[in-house]
């Protein structure tokens, strides 16, 4: 499918002047052989230039079969205030869904976890950390089994 440029409708919400934020889809394709899909989404309409806004990334897959720390997403304190991730771990056919909130103020970060579905038990947990002036999302697998992680990242601009 060619690149073409369509605005797309999400839950970015008003602006202050009650407008809703359309962000610009820039590319849609396959990424991997689960059939994940990227969705690149850049910039807005030139109405909405200056106000903060999310920026949807699909964060490339990890594949881990470390217990320790394993991080999904490294992103500079100036970058973003808040990210929510939608995540997918997948160990064989067992699979588990999670949406986790990150925030940090420069030099803590605080997550929290919530939505957990899963096929057959918990394969994993999540922690955030901050350090070197960035905030940090990890995974820690239940098992040193090969598992995978699939994860979109929504991520609020700093205000």
């Amino acid at each position: 499918m060619a690149n073409r440029k369509i605005s797309a409708l999400t839950d970015i919400g008003p602006s202050p002047s009650g407008y809703i934020y359309l962000p610009i889809v820039d590319q849609f394709e396959s990424v991997d052989a689960d059939k994940n899909k990227r969705v690149t989404i850049s910039g807005l309409d030139a109405r909405y230039v200056g106000y903060p806004y999310f920026k949807v990334d699909g964060l490339d897959p990890v594949t881990t079969t470390s217990t320790a720390g394993t991080n999904l997403d490294v992103f500079a304190s100036g970058l973003f205030d808040s990210a929510r991730y939608y995540i997918k771990s997948k160990r064989g056919n067992e699979v588990q869904t999670s949406e986790v909130h990150l925030v940090q103020n420069g030099t803590d970060t605080t997550i929290t976890e919530y939505a957990v579905l899963y096929s057959s038990g918990i394969l994993c947990a999540y922690s955030g950390s901050f350090a070197g002036g960035s905030g940090i999302l990890e995974a820690y697998s239940n098992t040193t089994d090969s598992t995978r992680y699939t994860i979109i990242r929504y991520g609020d601009t700093i205000a």
